[in-house]
């Protein structure tokens, strides 16, 4: 009985001995990239968490009614609308609060309005005397005219099973 095939594993091991450092190094590089590919994902997930939880921040203390935080949110807010972690619907919303900042601040704020839409109807009374009135105006102005990062088109993941 002669086996054949034993002589086709032994030719292969031959074979395999040459090239099992090309493919160990091989292994290991995809490793490595698939890794980093991970690594930076995760990365990216974690700046927008953060990202978001400043956001949360801002809103909260520039909505606040008659409190000292206001000037600050909108500080904070004009800074993340210009970053790159932005979207353009983040910058609407942003610009949707510095509307509302200066619709509540009465109706001569109102009319210096940047943009031309008008604050949603219905709104809180104007607020009256409060302290730093101009610097929140000056402010919800800025916000207003911070430019949105440019919408970075994201392409969506192919499929192997959708296209060729």
């Amino acid at each position: 009985m002669d086996m054949w095939w034993g002589r086709i594993v032994a030719s292969l091991g031959g074979w395999g001995q040459g090239w099992l450092p090309v493919i160990s190094l091989t292994g290991v590089f995809v490793t490595a990239l698939v890794a980093y590919l991970s690594y930076r994902r995760a990365l990216d997930a974690d700046r927008r968490d953060q990202w978001w939880a400043r956001a949360q921040w801002a809103i909260d203390a520039a909505l606040e009614p008659g409190g000292g935080r206001r000037l600050a949110g909108l500080i904070v807010l004009t800074s993340l609308k210009t970053s790159k972690l932005a979207t353009r619907q983040d910058a609407e919303l942003f610009d949707e609060i510095a509307r509302s900042v200066k619709a509540s601040l009465g109706p001569a704020a109102a009319r210096r309005q940047v943009a031309p839409e008008a604050a949603a109807p219905g709104e809180g009374v104007p607020e009256e005397g409060v302290p730093g009135h101009d610097s929140l105006l000056r402010q919800a102005d800025t916000l207003l005219r911070a430019a949105a990062p440019p919408e970075v088109p994201r392409k969506p993941p192919r499929s192997p099973i959708s296209s060729p």
